[in-house]
């Protein structure tokens, strides 16, 4: 019979990966188009490293620092401006309890316009309020209604905007 015609297309496959796949697909390698580089020179990193303790301090000083990266001030970065809303996420290692998103946003939320999300809900709220309230949290992250969104890595990073600024992995 004829073979179907099969496009599988990743933006971060390792080689490892693309192995993988090659071998799941039953595909060659004259069927592989990968790019010549994968450096990505518009993307920077830095990592702090600090006891616990200093955590929290240390996310806002970074929060405090990124916009000088920008040419900005911190009220005109973190300010809404439609499309060109500075748009940032802070991953937290899990939904609840210490550095869990929820403890995270309530800190950020006195002097962001942020929301949160994750699958567990927050203590005190009903799973049903939870759904609607992270969804929303989603869809104004997305339409640049906040300028900030705390998450863990439920939320996934597949998403079409192209105007976020950092990832703060917490």
């Amino acid at each position: 019979g004829v073979q179907p015609i099969i496009v599988a297309l990743t933006g971060t496959a390792s080689d490892s990966v693309l192995k993988d796949i090659q071998i799941q697909l039953d595909i060659g390698d004259e069927a592989i188009i990968t790019p010549i580089s994968f450096d990505r020179e518009e993307l920077h990193y830095n990592v702090v490293g600090c006891d616990s303790s200093v955590k929290l301090e240390q996310l806002d000083n970074i929060l405090n620092t990124i916009p000088r990266y920008f040419g900005e001030d911190f009220y005109d970065f973190y300010s809404l401006k439609g499309n060109d809303t500075n748009g940032g996420i802070v991953f937290c290692p899990h939904a609840r309890g210490g550095f869990g998103v929820h403890e995270i946003y309530t800190k950020l939320a006195t002097r962001f316009i942020c929301g949160r999300y994750a699958t567990k809900t927050p203590y005190g709220t009903q799973k049903d309020e939870w759904d609607r309230i992270k969804k929303q949290n989603a869809k104004d992250f997305k339409d640049n209604n906040l300028t900030t969104l705390v998450a863990t890595n439920a939320y996934g990073m597949g998403i079409d905007k192209p105007n976020i600024r950092y990832v703060i992995h917490y």
